[in-house]
Parts: C-alpha cells; sequence; structure tokens
C-alpha cells in the first residue's frame, strides 16, 4: 500500500479463515463511550467477506473486548471502562444515536445471529482445521 490503494490478495478458499476484531457496539456504534468512526467504513466489507466465508463454509472468529466489575489496569487506561459508564461490561445495556432501544455494549454489530453462533462456539470440536490465510478486518 505504498500510495494508498488496496492491494488484492488471494483467498485460498480450503485453507482461509477470517478473524474480526472488536466489532462491537460499545466501539462501533455513534457516541460509543470508545468510540471508533473509522469502523463503521468497515461494516459493508466486513459483511462481504463474512458472506464469502459463510457460504464456503469457512471458520469465522469474531474478538471482543470485555471488561467487568473487578477493577484493573485498564480502568486507569479508560475511565469509561468504570463505573458509572461501565463500557464492555456483559449484560450492560446501553442506548446508542444511531440505532433506537437499547443494545448490549459488547454485542458484535456485524452479527445477525449470535445465538446461532454461540451454540456452535460452545460445542466441543472434534477436529482442528489447518489454517494458512486469515483475513483480518476492523
Amino acid at each position: 500500500m505504498s500510495n494508498g490503494a488496496p492491494v488484492p490478495f488471494e483467498l485460498r478458499r480450503d485453507t482461509s479463515a477470517l478473524i474480526v476484531v472488536d466489532m462491537q457496539n460499545d466501539f462501533v456504534r455513534v457516541g460509543a463511550p470508545l468510540e471508533v468512526p473509522d469502523a463503521r467504513e468497515t461494516i459493508e466489507v466486513n459483511q462481504e467477506l463474512l458472506a464469502w466465508f459463510r457460504e464456503r463454509k469457512r471458520p469465522v472468529v469474531f474478538t471482543r473486548f470485555v471488561a467487568g466489575p473487578e477493577p484493573t489496569l485498564m480502568w486507569k487506561w479508560s475511565e469509561v471502562i468504570a463505573p458509572p459508564t461501565c463500557c464492555c461490561w456483559p449484560g450492560f445495556m446501553r442506548s446508542y444515536a444511531d440505532v433506537e432501544g437499547e443494545r448490549e455494549c459488547i454485542a458484535v454489530t456485524l452479527r445477525t445471529r449470535w445465538r446461532r453462533w454461540r451454540s456452535r462456539w460452545h460445542r466441543p470440536r472434534r477436529r482442528s482445521r489447518s489454517t494458512s490465510t486469515a483475513p483480518w478486518t476492523r
């Protein structure tokens, strides 16, 4: 990316995995405590990648930053993680300017089938898959 233009790369359809990093409400939504406005610009590309990987039944991994009620060094790094804001706490609900109603602050913004994904995630795996390519998106 010497001139800022995207560099094409080939996805190996039999050995690729997708890792989606921190595309959760408390980072992506308008007015979120740890808002990263540029993250919203990647949503469409993320959705296209998700469709590509799901059509081919390839692994998709979502990472989430999760905080909680126990004081940690992270509370000093970012005051919004601590009460009363409680940023990125599991089960903590918050309203955001760009959507109606309250949302769980750690829920992944791109995922629409959370329960199905969660049940698959918690099932023990019998065999591991070899992975040689992992495009990162944020």
